[in-house]
This record gives structure tokens, C-alpha cells and sequence, in this order.
């Protein structure tokens, strides 16, 4: 359990680090912060056995200008991760080739740009997808079967398309929260 829970916290890093950017504050209009939160405070054996369902991800907007942070709701470990890979992928709208960073690679080759996301959030080129896709319907991460309509490609030439899909993920990152 404990290199899970490690995990999850270095993922909460790296998605506050990516949501406070200004380049995802460029693409989506919005400043966002994570933290998590015990449902059980009071737990006291939380120290020896973490366990995730004791959990949530409290979600708020930042507006640094104003030196402000508002509490916009809570969402499960489970929805946060998948929060946390549209986020990335939100973030490729952004970046050019040359100033790539870890999480806007494929997580298939480690070498492409991830332009497809699927359903479950995870970020792939389409060369490896379509590859992997051929035989396999799982993600090759989480193992969830995906659908192709249910899939984000980002569209570099294409202004209205990458404008729809933008909104697309951002009314998928509001719908996966509580608020």
C-alpha cells in the first residue's frame, strides 16, 4: 500500500505543478489545485495502513492575481487520476516538440508526442495506439476497455477542432467532480 500511496502523492505533485502552469492556464482558462483528504481524520492506524477509499481529493480554483484559492468541490482518488491525465493531455495543446516534458509523451514509447488520450485518461501517440489497438482493446496501463469515439486526438492545423476538444475535456474534468 505504501508505494501506492507514494505514487499518488508524487501524482498530486505533479498535477498541481501542471493545473498552477501557465501554459494550462493558456490553453483552459483556469488555475486549479489538489489535495487530498482523509474521510476518516481521526483514523489513527492511517499511518500504518493507507487505504484509498479513506480518501478524497478536495479540488480549488486558484487566482493568483488576487492571491485567492475558492474550494470548487471534492471527487474520488480514482476520478483524480483520470483528472490529472486529461489535465496533461490539455496541456499538449500547448507545447511544441521542442520543449516536451515527461507527461506529454507517449506512455507507450516514451519518445512521441501523446496526441490521443482514451476514455480513462491515459495519454498515447496515435502510431502506438493504433498498433497496440490492433491487438488488444484494453489500455495498455489500466487495462479498461476502451472505445475509439470515446478517445481525445488532438488536432494541431485544426483551430475549431482543438477549441472543441478543449471544452470537451474541460466539461469532462467538471462532470467528474462534486461539487
Amino acid at each position: 500500500m505504501g508505494n501506492t500511496h507514494e505514487k499518488l502523492i508524487k501524482q498530486l505533485e505533479a498535477t498541481n505543478k501542471q493545473s498552477s502552469s501557465e501554459k494550462f492556464y493558456n490553453v483552459s482558462g483556469i488555475r486549479l489545485n489538489f489535495a487530498f483528504v482523509s474521510s476518516k481524520p481521526n483514523n489513527i492506524l492511517k499511518k500504518i495502513v493507507w487505504d484509498p477509499s479513506d480518501y478524497f481529493v478536495q479540488i480549488s480554483s486558484i487566482n493568483p492575481d488576487q492571491n485567492l484559492e475558492s474550494l470548487i468541490g471534492t471527487t474520488s482518488i480514482d476520478r483524480f487520476i483520470r483528472i490529472s491525465n486529461i489535465i496533461s493531455h490539455l496541456i499538449s495543446f500547448s507545447t511544441t516538440t521542442t520543449d516536451l516534458d515527461e507527461e506529454s509523451l507517449c506512455s507507450i514509447c516514451l519518445e512521441n508526442p501523446a496526441d490521443t488520450i482514451l476514455g480513462c485518461g491515459h495519454p498515447f501517440c496515435s502510431k502506438d495506439l493504433q498498433s497496440w489497438a490492433s491487438k488488444n482493446q484494453e489500455c495498455p496501463l489500466c487495462r479498461q476497455v476502451f472505445e475509439e469515439q470515446k478517445s481525445f486526438v488532438r488536432i494541431d492545423d485544426f483551430n475549431g477542432e482543438v477549441c472543441d476538444e478543449v471544452k470537451i475535456c474541460k466539461e469532462l474534468i467538471f462532470s467528474l467532480i462534486d461539487f
